[in-house]
Formats: C-alpha cells, sequence, structure tokens
C-alpha cells in the first residue's frame, strides 16, 4: 500500500505473469482500495479482465511473451468478493471495473452488489460502495434501492443514497437539498453529498441563499468546519 509506480506496476504485473489463484487475489484486492492511486487501480482492473486470455505484450516491458490461456474461474472468484470496491473511484475506474465483470462473465454483477446494499452484517463503506457501483451501471433497480438507502440509520449509506438519487432524479434531488443542509439531524456525510448535488446543479435562488447561510454561520464559529471547504468549492 502507498509504494511508488515502479515498484506497485512491477508487483502487480509479477502476479498477473505468474497466473496463481492467490496473485488474482493479490491483485484484486489491490484494484478495490480506494486508497491507492486511480492508474494504479485502472492498471490492476486491466490485468484482471486479461487474466484468462492474456495478449502476447508484457504489460511492464512491452516484449513479446507467450503466456497460456488461463481458467477464468479462479480470477472471477477472487473478484466476487471484492466486486463493490472495484466500483468505487473515479469514472475510469468504474469503466475499467465494467469491463472486468463483463470480461470475466459475471453476469450476477447487479444481484450481487444488491445483496451488499441490503446486507445489514456488512459495512456502512462497503455498502455505499455497491451503491454507487449500480449508480454506474444504471441498474434498473437502483430507484427502489436508492429509497431503501435513505431510509437507513447509516449515515454513509444515506448520503450515498442522496447521490444516487440525484441520478435517477436529479430535479427531485435538488429540491430536497436546501431542506436537508439546515436540518440539524443531518450527517455531515449527507450535508457533503448535498452540496456535491447542489455544485452540480447550476445557480438557484434558494441555492444560493443555503450558501450564503452556511458561510455567514462558519464565519461565526456555528458551522461545522467540515462542510466549509464543501460550501467553499
Amino acid at each position: 500500500k502507498g509504494n511508488p509506480d515502479p515498484i506497485a506496476y512491477r508487483a502487480l504485473a509479477a502476479n498477473y505473469v505468474l497466473g496463481t489463484p492467490d496473485g488474482a487475489t493479490r491483485v484484486a484486492r489491490f484494484a478495490a482500495r480506494s486508497a491507492e492511486p486511480d492508474h494504479q487501480r485502472v492498471f490492476a482492473l486491466k490485468l484482471l479482465a486479461d487474466w484468462s486470455n492474456p495478449p502476447r505484450r508484457d504489460p511492464i516491458t512491452g516484449l513479446t511473451h507467450d503466456l497460456p490461456r488461463r481458467d477464468p474461474a479462479p480470477v472471477a472468484a477472487a473478484v466476487r468478493p471484492v466486486l463493490a470496491g472495484l466500483f468505487a473511484g473515479s469514472d475510469a475506474v468504474r469503466a475499467e471495473a465494467a469491463q472486468v465483470a463483463a470480461k470475466l462473465g459475471i453476469p450476477e454483477v447487479g444481484p450481487l452488489l444488491t445483496a451488499v446494499v441490503r446486507d445489514e452484517k456488512a459495512s456502512a463503506a462497503d455498502r455505499a460502495d455497491a451503491l454507487r457501483a449500480l449508480a454506474s451501471v444504471k441498474a434498473a433497480n437502483l430507484k427502489e434501492l436508492t429509497t431503501f438507502a435513505r431510509a437507513s440509520p447509516e449515515t454513509r449509506l444515506r448520503a450515498a443514497g442522496l447521490t444516487a438519487r440525484a441520478q435517477t432524479d436529479p430535479a427531485g434531488a435538488l429540491r430536497d437539498v436546501p431542506g436537508l443542509l439546515r436540518d440539524g439531524k443531518a450527517s455531515v456525510a449527507e450535508k457533503q453529498a448535498a452540496l456535491a448535488i447542489l455544485g452540480n446543479g447550476g445557480e438557484s435562488v434558494e441555492g444560493d441563499a443555503v450558501l450564503s447561510d452556511l458561510l455567514t454561520d462558519g464565519a461565526a464559529g456555528k458551522a461545522p468546519a467540515e462542510l466549509l471547504l464543501d460550501a467553499l468549492e
């Protein structure tokens, strides 16, 4: 974790060349860690996508090599437990994760992620990641899951639900933002998500008023410090 690019790239490529089930697990877990740089995660995801049918070019040197075709079952098994994490990140990461799921023939990506969202024993972070993943692939049941998430006692899941709602019903989500930002019971995570929606929703009189109130309260030390950078952005 946190290795310089040359070390990270070579370590990932070494696991890919060896092609063992343990190697697939290591690469999949790396790709699912949102703390790693996006470009390293995209590289890891590309390796997973090519795992069962390696191209002739070495991913580091560019030299030709003849790796045999490999059974896709072990790499698919390595990907399934971390599927939600693979979709957590930038658009580039999510797009590559979708390619991995398609190439490895994981048709149950929707049901798997849905099960994670609804699993009360799973961590709030994993459930939120799963909901964001479903939003990125425009899942058919996204509206239903958004409603479910917004009613959750988990603040991170509620915040993810708010962000997902902005994709299924942007006008409705934008209408809810001012009230949520003024709600003393709403969590900081939800308010940060609401400010992001406000920032993407364009200029409005009510939005300007909410931001003005937040900045005034912040100057007087009455607003959560965690929200001030979001409000300024």
